[in-house]
């Protein structure tokens, strides 16, 4: 089955996935950087608050709390 999206449903998928991998090819890049630095970074590029971004992140699975 086929989902419908709004076009802000799409805008917003494209800005999750395009986190994701910004994510992902930070952490690969700069293995030695913390988590929260590279959060803090690309919530300065998405122009987003680091909770934000965390909050896709575990959403998305890619990102879980140390606790």
């Amino acid at each position: 089955m086929k989902l419908i999206l709004t076009d802000f449903e799409k805008q917003k998928e494209a800005l999750y996935k395009e986190v994701c991998a910004d994510f992902t090819a930070c952490k690969a890049e700069h293995p030695t950087a913390t988590d929260s630095r590279i959060i803090r970074t690309i919530a300065a590029k998405h122009d987003m608050t680091e909770m934000g971004i965390r909050r896709i992140l575990t959403a998305k699975g890619i990102y879980q709390r140390k606790r």
